[in-house]
Parts: structure tokens; sequence; C-alpha cells
């Protein structure tokens, strides 16, 4: 034993501190460091395949741990895609399409909770939206306002946001008809006739903001849609306003030959859909025409006016 620590002393001493060396018959590393103030040396032999199979071991090791991180990386990018990248993607393609002029795609089905959740929502509604005004064949061809139908979609529309709104507004549903129509018609003519509801039309539209909906239900009834408004006084004043229109009505140097009826209903109070709200305005309606006409009721004022 010592002669074979003298061998690998001897071998060691004079070198860098590490050396390749056969120990029967077996190829070995030998290391050693020196302890300068005590002299001490510390010598460590392994065989090579001792360092081998550690080499092997822990390169099977790293080798298992990158394909993990690698397979962890790939899984995690698939979700990114199908999470993030392809509704933006999506998105994207749908407004390419409309701004080219395709309107073949009327929603985007994204249905989620995050920011591009709410951004497809907010999409839709402008598409909803656009849609609803993009409707000109939808118009009465005389008075050039929103014929029936459209109407009705535009009071849905905007019960829908009404509803979603936590706002203390109100909605006013105003339902018009000429009184004493049916004889100008008679005795000045169904051209004469036009021309009232042409000019009493015109009339809305100098009152009412731009964001108001105003229609025309066919013959001489009126409908008109108002929302945000902030109290019940600008309901009635609006109700005045459109009285004295068609009281004033400047026809061929005729004028005071109609009058207006209006029943009006209020959302939330009279309901918060579109028939109910229709069903209120026409009772008050019906309510005015047989009071005398020429006026408005609700049943939330106090009295006839």
């Amino acid at each position: 034993m010592e002669d074979r620590l003298k061998f690998i002393l001897d071998r060691i001493y004079n070198s860098s501190g590490v050396i390749r060396i056969d120990i029967d018959d077996e190829d070995s590393l030998a290391t050693y460091s020196r302890n300068i103030e005590t002299g001490w040396m510390i010598v460590t032999i392994r065989p090579y395949h001792y360092i081998m199979d550690r080499v092997y071991n822990r390169a099977v090791k790293a080798g298992i741990f990158g394909f993990v991180m690698i397979l962890f990386g790939t899984l995690l990018a698939y979700l990114f895609t199908m999470r993030v990248a392809n509704p933006i993607i999506e998105i994207t393609n749908v407004v390419d399409k409309i701004a080219d002029g395709d309107n073949s795609v009327q929603k985007l089905a994204v249905d989620r909770d995050d920011e591009l959740g709410q951004m497809a929502a907010a999409f839709n509604k402008i598409r909803s939206e656009r849609d609803t005004y993009q409707l000109e064949s939808e118009l009465d061809k005389l008075t050039e306002l929103f014929n029936k139908k459209t109407m009705e979609n535009l009071c849905r529309m905007k019960l829908r946001t009404f509803n979603n709104s936590t706002e203390n507004v109100f909605m006013a549903f105003y339902i018009i008809d000429l009184d004493h129509f049916k004889e100008v018609n008679d005795l000045l003519g169904h051209q004469f006739g036009d021309k009232v509801l042409v000019e009493f039309a015109k009339g809305l539209r100098k009152i009412f903001r731009p964001n108001d909906c105003i229609g025309r239900f066919g013959g001489d009834e009126f409908v008109i849609i108002v929302d945000s408004l902030p109290n019940m006084d600008v309901v009635a004043r609006k109700a005045e306003q459109i009285k004295n229109i068609a009281y004033n009505l400047m026809i061929e140097g005729k004028s005071n030959f109609v009058t207006a009826s209006i029943g009006i209903a209020i959302a939330p109070n009279n309901g918060r859909d579109y028939d109910s709200l229709f069903a209120a305005a026409d009772k008050a309606l019906y309510h005015v025409k047989n009071n005398g006409k020429n006026g408005y009721f609700c049943e939330l004022f106090t009295k006839n006016k």
C-alpha cells in the first residue's frame, strides 16, 4: 500500500493537480490539493468508468429536464395561441373583411370574460348598431322617417342599452296621432294630406336630437323614442312642442287644420320592454282621444294636458 501511495505521490507531486493514471490496470483520474499552512495533501482517485457513469446520469437527467421544458414551452405556446392569438387573428380578419365591404360576418363568436371578450362584445354591439342604422331601404318613403319595423328594432336596441345602464335616467315612448287628418284628406285631397305629413315630420326633426328616433307607423300615426332624459319635465315639454308643431302647420297658405293627440309611456316606470311601453303609450293615446283630443297624457303625470 505504501509503495502504491508513493507511486501516486511521485506522479502527481510535480503535476498541475490532475493526472490520468493506471491503478491495478484500471484507467483512473487522480486529483490532489495541498493546504499551505498545514502541509496536508488530499488525494482523490476515481476510476474513469465511475466518472463517465456520473456524467452519463447527469446528461440523461439534463436531457429529460430539457425535453420536459421544451414540452412545457410548446404547451404554453399552444395555449397562448388558442387563448390569445387566435381570437386576435379572428377579430382582425373580420375587421379587414368589413373594411373591404364584405358584410357576410354578422357576429364574432368570442365568448370570454377578459379584454378580448370585451373587445368582441364591443365589436358585436357596433356591428348591431351599424346594421340598425343602415336602414335606408327601411325608411318611410313619404316622410323619410323610420318605418314601423325599424322603429321596433331601434326601440329594442335602446332598451337593451337602457336596461344595462346604471344611470338614473328615463326613456320616453311617444305615440302621436294627428287629429282631423281624415277630414283634411277628404276635403283637400290626398296630395295636400301628404304635404301635411311631410311638413309635420320636418317639424319633429327640428325639436329632437339626432340620436332620438322618429318614425311613422303608417297613416297619420308617428312614434318617437327619446332616451337619457333627466326628469319628467323634459318629457312634458317635448309633448307641448309636438302639439304646437301640429297646430301651426302652414300648407299652401292654410293652417290650424290638424292637432295632435299624444300618448306617452316612460321606462322603467311603464316597463322595460317594447311591448309594455307600446301598450302603455297606446292606452294613454286613447285617453287623450276620448277626452277632447289635442293634448298629451301619461299615467305618471298628475293630469291630462
